[in-house]
């Protein structure tokens, strides 16, 4: 193993196997009057990398399942207002990501139990 002077594991990655992602994204926006838009959005990645020796595990850094929901206001002059804008709020969550690769236990960076969603 190979340290930094301060201390901090080298890592060094290489391509040797073979990963199939797959997942599904949806994202929606809604008009539901003239000012105001509602939109939201989902997302699911999972990922399962092959070894050599035909095992498997989850791969590496794959994102948790995530998405959000927003609110969208535009103004245009009301009541013959000169204030022309916009606001929007999104609210995004996440899931706990458990599905840990052994290189993600390891690595100084990630959480080694997973990332909690609370």
């Amino acid at each position: 193993e190979e340290f930094t002077p301060e201390g901090r594991q080298v890592v060094c990655g290489e391509n040797l196997n073979s990963v199939k992602f797959w997942g599904a994204e949806a994202v929606a926006r809604f008009h539901v009057t003239e000012h105001w838009n509602l939109s939201v959005s989902f997302t699911y990645t999972c990922a399962e990398e092959k070894f050599r020796d035909d095992e498997t595990a989850s791969a590496d850094r794959v994102t948790a399942t995530n998405g959000g929901v927003g609110a969208f206001y535009q103004a245009s002059g009301l009541g013959g207002s000169w204030w022309k804008g916009w606001a929007e709020g999104v609210l995004r969550f996440a899931s706990d990501q458990d599905r840990l690769n052994e290189k993600d236990r390891h690595d100084a960076r990630l959480n080694p139990y997973g990332t909690p969603s609370g």
